[in-house]
This record gives structure tokens, sequence and C-alpha cells, in this order.
């Protein structure tokens, strides 16, 4: 019996042993499963990770793609912009040409008579030629009125019977005939008399 006591007992040891090691190997290959499984969930979260970053490139080459089509219409904004200055620009010159017009024709249209015998007189001094010709009296007078005319004054110029020319323009209350040679003439109660 003490054989199959040591029998017993070297069995049990074995089996105890063999336990022990069993149990051992199993602590280890469940913690190398559960290391395993750590890396495959880690994996996992890495494939999602990818699967993000992959998103993130696709939508970061369209933000690329919407920045390009931005940059391109920026330039082309940029250059209407300049094209736009420059005809605003030109278009300010023109008005103020324009205006500058409008104004020099507002002091002279609509033609007026002429204020006063003093403004007529004086007008005459500039305007007048030195000489009287006969044969371009006529000639003379309508430079006048076109002289006049541009300085905004109305002259009306009168031919006559044996080629009296002259011009009738009115200054104040008073008509006047006006030469060629700067002789102006008073018309009063349908008499005429010479100004000096």
């Amino acid at each position: 019996m003490v054989k199959w006591l040591v029998t017993v007992v070297v069995i049990a040891m074995l089996l105890g042993a063999s336990a022990g090691i069993f149990f051992w190997m199993y602590t280890e290959a469940k913690a190398e499963l559960d290391e395993v499984k750590t890396e495959l969930t880690d994996l996992a979260k890495l494939t999602d990770i990818q699967a993000e970053l992959d998103d993130t490139m696709v939508e970061l080459t369209k933000t690329q793609a919407e920045l390009d089509d931005t940059k391109v219409e920026l330039t082309d904004t940029q250059a209407e912009l300049r094209n736009t200055r420059n005809d605003l620009t030109s278009t300010t010159a023109n008005l103020t040409t324009i205006s500058t017009e409008l104004n020099q024709l507002k002091e002279v249209y609509p033609p007026r008579h002429f204020a006063n015998l003093s403004e007529l007189r004086g007008w005459v001094r500039e305007h007048t030629p030195v000489t009287n010709e006969s044969y371009d009296l006529y000639e003379k007078q309508l430079k006048l009125q076109e002289e006049a005319f541009t300085d905004g004054f109305i002259w009306s110029v009168y031919w006559g019977a044996g080629g009296r020319t002259m011009g009738v323009v009115r200054a104040g209350d008073g008509i006047y005939y006006c030469y060629s040679d700067g002789l102006i003439e008073w018309q009063v109660d349908k008499q005429v008399e010479l100004l000096p």
C-alpha cells in the first residue's frame, strides 16, 4: 500500500503540477489573447482613423478645388473692378467736360438782349472792325451777329435799300443801330440820333 500511496501521491503531485502548469499556460494564453484582442481593437480603431483620414483628404481635395475656383473668380472680379474703375474715371472725365460745356452754354443760352447801352458799347468796341468797306458790309454784320450769338446776345441784321446794312440791337429799353465800323445810333420816336 505504500506503493500505492506513493503512486497516488506522485500522481497527485503530477496532476497538481500539471494543473499548475496548465493554469499558468491558461493564464499566459488568456493574457496573450487579451493582448491580441486589444491589438485587434486598436487595429479596428486605426482602421476607423484611416477611414476618417481618407474622408478628410477627400474633403480637403474638394476644398482645395473650391479655393482654386474662388481664386479664379477673385481674379476675374478684380479685373472687372479695374475695368469698372477705368470706366468710372473716363465717365467722370466726360461728365466734367460735359458739365463745363453745359455751364458755358448756360452763360450764353438762351440769348438775351444787352442789359444797357454801356454793355452794348463795350461789346461793340471789342468786336467791330476798324474799316468800313461797302462791298462786305452785310458779311461783316453776319459775322457780328455770329459773335454776338456766341457771347449769348441777340443781334439782328438789317439789310435795306441802297445797301444800307446794320445790326438792330436792343439794349435796356432802347433800340440801337450798330454799324460794322463801330458806330451806334439810337432810335428816339422814329428819329435816329448818332451816339457819341
